[in-house]
């Protein structure tokens, strides 16, 4: 994974032309070198690594700019590497999702919402996203913390496409309500 972010870096410190580099990635490395980055840096970050991979849905990147007060960024910089390293692997490989979500134990991966969130209609909605013109309904998800508090815990809501072989995050913020 670090070496993956290490690539990149080398990378950026290749090109000739640094104003070649969109600005938005160069923010994002920079607030990493300096360790003041926040959710929606570590979002940039995974998109500028891993572009054969992972899609990130603009929904995501407005609900990224929710958690700028996140209090654990290194937390989901390192899980969202599992997820585009590790997690892509065995999708790709063809593992089923309970093999897959090994990568993150029992606390870090849901693969659907509780009982809750699937009989309430617009729970359901909430996390229903749009890619290649179609809704998408992302009940899969990565989680950091329990608290209702955008300070304290993070959600990445996500689908498998199958045919394009890339994770598709539809949603990275705070825990979306059931009400």
């Amino acid at each position: 994974c670090l070496d993956d972010l290490q690539a990149l870096l080398d990378r950026v410190k290749q090109e000739r032309d640094v104003k070649a580099i969109p600005e938005d990635a160069r923010e994002a490395l920079a607030a990493l070198l300096t360790d003041h980055f926040s959710v929606t840096h570590v979002l940039r970050i995974i998109a500028l690594t891993y572009p054969s991979r992972i899609v990130v849905l603009e929904s995501a990147w407005k609900s990224a700019r929710c958690s700028e007060e996140f209090k654990r960024p290194k937390a989901a910089l390192t899980l969202l590497l599992k997820f585009a390293t590790s997690y892509w692997v065995a999708l790709n490989e063809g593992k089923g999702a309970v093999e897959a979500r090994k990568v993150f134990g029992k606390d870090g991966f849901a693969a659907t919402e509780s009982e809750t969130g699937m009989c309430n209609t617009r729970a359901r909605k909430l996390r229903t996203f749009h890619y290649r013109d179609r809704k998408v309904e992302m009940l899969a998800h990565l989680k950091i913390g329990v608290k209702d508090s955008a300070a304290e815990t993070l959600r990445v809501h996500f689908s498998w496409d199958t045919e394009e072989r890339k994770l598709v995050i539809g949603y990275c913020g705070p825990h979306l309500d059931f009400s």
